[in-house]
């Protein structure tokens, strides 16, 4: 199936949850939020949440600053 990830096409198995899909992904920053069709989806949910064909991906870093 194929997945938007921050506006680019990847392909990914069937039934890959958010966790699958960012875990095959190299070189993320430790620190991410993740949006899965313009919703916030919390780390926790990550495991349990299966992407289906044609869904959209965006990966936030998060930067603390002052």
């Amino acid at each position: 199936m194929i997945i938007y990830i921050n506006d680019l096409p990847m392909e990914f198995e069937e039934n890959s949850t958010l966790n699958d899909i960012i875990s095959s992904m190299d070189n993320l920053p430790k620190q991410i939020a993740l949006a899965l069709n313009n919703a916030i989806i919390a780390k926790n949910k990550w495991e349990n949440t299966v992407c289906k064909n044609g869904d959209r991906i965006v990966v936030v870093e998060l930067v603390c600053g002052g």
